[in-house]
């Protein structure tokens, strides 16, 4: 059901970015990269059994990946769109989803206390 929900979110996302663009290029990536990096803050805070509203603390490596993830899925999207490569569009994608998952491993107290990234680049399960 989660899934579910934030895969439906994410369509609505894309879709009101792709309805913006004509109207204001900035204003639509400037949305997209928003929208997409509350969706991905939830949906990790869902994943932790954390507050739907809890949000990282910008020096955390959890606010670090979902920075990562978020900007790596906009860039798989704007370059699908402009150039029409479903090869950016998988690679943004995979980048996104396998930084997601270790972000989903690391806890907002060890990213506090450890201040070093190599976790969003190492773990794997």
């Amino acid at each position: 059901m989660e899934v579910a929900g934030f895969s439906i979110i994410e369509v609505v996302v894309r879709i009101v970015w792709l309805l913006l663009i004509p109207i204001n290029g900035i204003l639509a990536l400037v949305f997209f990269l928003g929208a997409l990096f509350v969706e991905h803050q939830i949906a990790d805070n869902v994943k932790k059994r954390l507050g739907f509203f809890h949000f990282s603390s910008p020096d955390s490596l959890v606010f670090l990946g979902l920075v990562i993830f978020t900007i790596s899925e906009v860039v798989g999207a704007s370059l699908w769109l402009s150039q029409g490569s479903l090869v950016a569009l998988i690679v943004g994608s995979t980048v996104e989803h396998y930084v997601a998952r270790n972000v989903g491993q690391i806890s907002e107290w060890a990213s506090f206390c450890h201040g070093d990234l190599h976790p969003i680049l190492t773990i794997s399960h």
